[in-house]
């Protein structure tokens, strides 16, 4: 009875060892010589599974808590990174670079960059510019005596003079002698129905300008501008009487501006409408469309 048991577990045995190496492949050896090394040592299948079914059961929950470690690392991570996009968002929100200071930065960095391709032009007859041109500074106009006989020197342009004059040195004796004397400019429009009849006698207002644009021309004899040039504005040809001291022709505004409290003709310098001769003598070649005695209108032109 004995050698029966003895032979019927050495059976079992080789049964198990036999089964499992036909169900394995080559990478899965270890394992059945594992098992087989169980059974032998054991001495019966029936202790040595539950043992092998014991070990595979640990070693899967050992698994599982690797993989659940491992995701929560890769979650843990994940959290990190949001925070740190949203940490760097509200930074960029309460950063002085604030979306209305990068606009003004814009707009600054606008400004520089028209005013160093731009042009000048000085509006005469006017405080303030056109809608897109910037103010640099109003004022006054002014030029040399109208005179010819005891005043006759002196520059020939007018100028507009700022309100608010820095000196240097000067000459504290008021000495009358080698000076070169500025006088105010005024209008002498009368009252021909082309200004209003308040602004005769009053002295020019006058500001000067910086447009985007880089050209500047004054067309006389024309209130409009070429296709693809901008009006800064439109007014008449002005300049001294025709027996005074010349000066240099100047576009005043339509729709004239006066300095408050000056209306009184002192005979310095003054601004008259010129208009067009078309006699014999040294006359307008273009007569028509030209007409004697004719005001002449202007526009400034900016491109």
């Amino acid at each position: 009875m004995e050698s029966y048991l003895d032979s019927r577990i050495e059976s079992d045995k080789n049964g198990i060892v036999n089964m499992e190496i036909k169900d394995s492949d080559a990478s899965s050896s270890t394992s059945s010589k594992f098992m087989t090394s169980l059974c032998s040592f054991f001495g019966n299948k029936y202790i040595a599974l539950p043992i092998i079914l014991s070990i595979l059961a640990f070693t899967m929950a050992l698994g599982t808590v690797f993989g659940v470690a491992l995701r929560w690392n890769q979650m843990n991570s994940e959290l990190q990174r949001l925070q740190s996009t949203i940490d760097s968002l509200k930074s960029q929100q309460s950063s002085p670079l604030s979306l209305a200071s990068t606009s003004k930065f814009v707009e600054n960095k606008r400004a520089q960059a028209s005013i160093s391709t731009g042009s000048t032009y000085i509006h005469w007859g006017k405080k303030t510019c056109g809608a897109d041109s910037q103010l640099i500074y109003s004022g006054f106009g002014a030029g040399s005596a109208a005179g010819t006989a005891t005043r006759g020197g002196g520059g020939t342009d007018y100028l507009c003079l700022p309100t608010n004059p820095e000196f240097n040195r000067y000459d504290k004796s008021k000495d009358n002698a080698a000076h070169s004397w500025l006088y105010s400019t005024e209008y002498l429009s009368f009252d021909l129905g082309i200004f209003p009849d308040h602004v005769h006698g009053h002295n020019v207002a006058c500001s000067v300008c910086h447009s985007p644009r880089s050209a500047k021309t004054m067309i006389p004899a024309r209130r409009s501008c070429p296709i693809g040039w901008t009006r800064e504005y439109e007014g008449y040809l002005m300049s001294s009487y025709v027996s005074d001291m010349k000066m240099t022709y100047q576009c005043v505004d339509a729709n004239p501006d006066v300095i408050s409290g000056t209306q009184n003709v002192t005979g310095g310098s003054g601004l008259y409408f010129v208009s067009g001769y078309c006699g014999s003598w040294g006359g307008l070649s273009h007569c028509p469309p030209y007409v004697t005695a004719r005001e002449m209108t202007c526009a400034i032109c900016t491109k």
